[in-house]
């Protein structure tokens, strides 16, 4: 509150926060909801490679280095429940993902969990 607002702003101020907090805490349930619907993790990391000559640029990746780049999959207690490597450090990892479903049995989650 400035010197020149009255109590009754101040007051307005303190009831719309209160209704944000409201908010917040409904996105937090969300949330936890998901959380407990969620069966792992997947990501994607670069492994440094040294690749033929004639398409070392295809394995460079957004850093500047040549990469393979790897597509991992974990369930919660940390074991690994598909892994796809081989692929240019160029390659996007939802590309990955996408051939990784269309072409490399990726395990698909049960339709009331997610990864």
């Amino acid at each position: 509150m400035n010197k020149f607002s009255s109590a009754s702003e101040h007051e307005e101020d303190d009831q719309s926060s209160e209704n944000e907090l409201s908010d917040d805490d409904s996105f937090l349930a969300m949330a936890v909801v998901a959380v407990a619907d969620c069966i792992g993790a997947i990501d994607g990391t670069h492994v440094p490679c040294v690749p033929r000559e004639e398409n070392s640029e295809a394995w460079i990746f957004r850093k500047g280095v040549h990469s393979h780049n790897v597509l991992a999959a974990c369930s919660f207690d940390m074991k690994f429940a598909y892994l796809l490597a081989g692929y240019e450090g160029s390659c996007h990892d939802a590309r990955m993902l996408e051939e990784a479903i269309a072409f490399h049995d990726f395990p698909i989650p049960p339709p009331d969990k997610i990864i």
